[in-house]
């Protein structure tokens, strides 16, 4: 195999150039996350009546979740695929194809019949495109770290690479906010008859306007550095797991322990359980979906924040913070099942948001030195 280090894969790029970056992978992230978290809300609220309800109240909602939760099993799946194209292709050509295949299947969603229309393929329905939006996030979120991190200087990447994670409570933003919205304009029954899809059918304009602005970004420097030294690996994906392999498994498990806490709010169990009518709380479900979406605001002035935007390179201070963070509030964010006693109710799951939301996904990998980037590879040196 040829040499493959790259050295200075961002020299000669303009300031200009690199914020249209930066703002084309938050912005493509944030619309690409909003179809995502639109999803796992919607679980909570609607879904277990509108397409699982002749499971009954119980099984309907575990079913709900377990779709939620489906996607997280095929997106290593999309992340190799992605990856695997991305070092053959180009980063921008999959970033453009995972936003399109997200927005389609959200406004299928938005289009889905319930169970009382067409029976049983309501929910098949449902989980393969539930399955489309697992696959795209999981193309999508290293992707658009990677793209930003290829435009950044050598001594600013991990502060570049908090653009697109900045995204990702943005999404959330938008997506609780839009619900909120919904079920004001259509409140009661209406909302779960209606109202929930028009936030899901949004999401084709919101796709458009993605695919705008990332249109105007050039491929990432990196990648075009690389095919014209003719030093891309025929099959980059075998490249990552022969020689990085137990550093992609260790990643990949702290990264899932600092996630869990996070999913909590963000995964429709807050919702569903804060608003069940049988449940405890009985809440309000636009009070509810609010508190969420000002989880979302703290949880994006954390990525915001000197802190949660790393300048240094290297991965391991910022980790280890993140994680510590994440393990402080996990208790607190855990509720028990006597009124009143819940440890993260909705009205503090910012300040859970706030811990959680550490710079463990600002910090993105070093020096690139081998062609397996977007799959996964930290090639650091």
């Amino acid at each position: 195999m040829a040499d493959m280090s790259v050295t200075a894969p961002a020299r000669g790029i303009t300031i200009a150039e690199r914020r249209r970056v930066v703002a084309a992978t938050t912005v493509g992230t944030a619309i690409e996350w909003y179809d995502y978290f639109l999803y796992a809300a919607a679980a909570g609220l609607v879904f277990r009546t509108v397409v699982f309800a002749p499971l009954g109240p119980a099984a309907a909602t575990v079913v709900s979740f377990l779709t939620v939760g489906l996607s997280f099993l095929v997106r290593p799946f999309g992340a190799l695929l992605a990856g695997h194209y991305g070092d053959r292709i180009g980063r921008r050509t999959v970033l453009m194809v995972t936003l399109l295949c997200m927005g389609a299947s959200t406004t299928l969603i938005g289009l889905l019949p319930t169970y009382a229309s067409i029976g049983v393929w309501s929910p098949v329905l449902l989980i393969v495109l539930r399955v489309l939006q697992g696959v795209s996030a999981g193309g999508e979120w290293g992707g658009a770290v990677l793209m930003s991190v290829e435009h950044a200087p050598v001594d600013r990447r991990g502060l570049y690479g908090s653009g697109p994670q900045v995204g990702v409570p943005i999404g959330l933003l938008m997506a609780s906010g839009a619900l909120g919205l919904v079920s004001v304009i259509a409140p009661g029954d209406a909302f779960t008859a209606w109202g929930w899809r028009i936030p899901f059918l949004v999401s084709a304009v919101l796709v458009v306007v993605g695919y705008l602005v990332r249109h105007g970004v050039e491929e990432s420097p990196v990648f075009t550095e690389i095919v014209e030294r003719g030093a891309a690996a025929s099959a980059p994906v075998g490249v990552l797991l022969r020689g990085h392999l137990p550093v992609v498994v260790v990643a990949a498990l702290v990264f899932a322990g600092n996630g869990a806490v996070g999913y909590m709010t963000t995964g429709g169990y807050i919702q569903s359980y804060a608003t069940d009518p049988a449940g405890p709380l009985r809440m309000d479900r636009t009070g509810v979906l609010l508190i969420v979406s000002a989880s979302a605001v703290v949880w994006g002035c954390r990525r915001c924040s000197p802190a949660g935007s790393p300048t240094r390179p290297g991965a391991g201070r910022p980790t280890c913070s993140g994680s510590r963070s994440s393990s402080s509030v996990s208790s607190p964010c855990s509720p028990s099942s006597t009124p009143g006693t819940w440890g993260c109710w909705p009205s503090r799951s910012p300040a859970c948001r706030w811990a959680s939301g550490s710079p463990t996904a600002s910090s993105p990998p070093c020096t690139p030195s081998s062609s397996p980037r977007t799959s996964g590879s930290p090639g650091c040196r």
